[in-house]
């Protein structure tokens, strides 16, 4: 049996979702699965460094972004929310919202990823760490799922791409991007928040945001449900699972490898461009 506050947890969470996406200036979106952890270290380390803030850095860093907590010491935090938009992953694909424009007035940072990374990466987050609902098939079965598999994911970046024109303020970045050129990454996104920071800043947080290090606060909050690991035992149940560009190779068949291909280019926004 699930405790009662997490089944009412996963209830309000859309509501929960809509108010502090209206309240909030800036806005990182993105499907689950993308790399926005990572992000969310990178920028968070920035913002300590920029505004003197003495508080620890914990995993779950809207803490820091919240009226109620932290801003009321640091007003000059700006007011950031992280967001699954409107948690596409748990809808069927055609029932993910069509347009954005409730966000077009909004300063948006929209973090994506190569789909074949995020099918495997998502796929071992809903069967090893799920606890609603958790997926009962195999790999090869979820990337054929129309409607929660990639072609759930796919469909959504689609809407982004077809939408992306009517944002006042918008930068699309890729997880690739963001491993392949750290620096250069952070420094755009931290533009979109309105800072312009230095080679030196950008380093630090960097290295404190490193995949050890990450991993590492996994391991010391075993006790903290965003971000611990659900089974000692099971390596694909952490949340900081291998973190490589590539590494869904390791994981695919050379069937479903050329099936998530075919996949990407029948139906994937060719302005993409991800490599095949």
């Amino acid at each position: 049996m699930l405790p009662i506050k997490l089944l009412l947890k996963d209830k309000i969470a859309p509501l929960y979702n809509y108010i502090m996406e209206s309240r909030s200036e800036y806005l990182l979106i993105s499907y689950p699965k993308t790399g926005r952890t990572w992000l969310r270290y990178l920028i968070g380390n920035v913002l300590f460094q920029e505004l003197g803030i003495e508080e620890p850095f914990l995993s779950d860093t809207n803490y820091i972004l919240k009226p109620w907590k932290i801003r009321d010491k640091y007003e000059t935090i700006p007011s950031i929310y992280y967001s699954h938009d409107d948690r596409p992953h748990r809808k069927k694909r055609l029932q993910i919202e069509s347009n954005k424009k409730r966000f077009y007035n909004k300063s948006v940072i929209f973090l994506y990823r190569d789909p074949r990374a995020v099918a495997v990466s998502q796929y071992y987050s809903l069967k090893e760490r799920t606890l609603i609902n958790p997926y009962k098939g195999s790999l090869s079965e979820f990337i054929r799922d129309e409607e929660y598999g990639p072609a759930n994911y796919i469909h959504y970046l689609n809407i982004w791409m077809k939408e992306k024109s009517k944002f006042k303020n918008i930068l699309f970045l890729s997880y690739e991007e963001l491993s392949l050129d750290t620096k250069k990454s952070l420094s755009a996104v931290m533009n979109i928040l309105g800072f312009n920071v230095g080679n030196d800043t950008l380093n630090i947080a960097i290295n404190k945001s490193d995949f050890k290090q990450m991993q590492k606060l996994e391991e010391k909050e075993k006790n903290n449900h965003v971000i611990a690991r659900k089974n000692e035992k099971k390596p694909n149940s952490a949340k900081m699972r291998k973190g490589k560009i590539d590494g869904y190779r390791e994981e695919l068949s050379e069937e479903d490898l050329t099936f998530l291909n075919e996949l990407i280019s029948e139906r994937l926004d060719k302005r993409y461009g991800f490599q095949l």
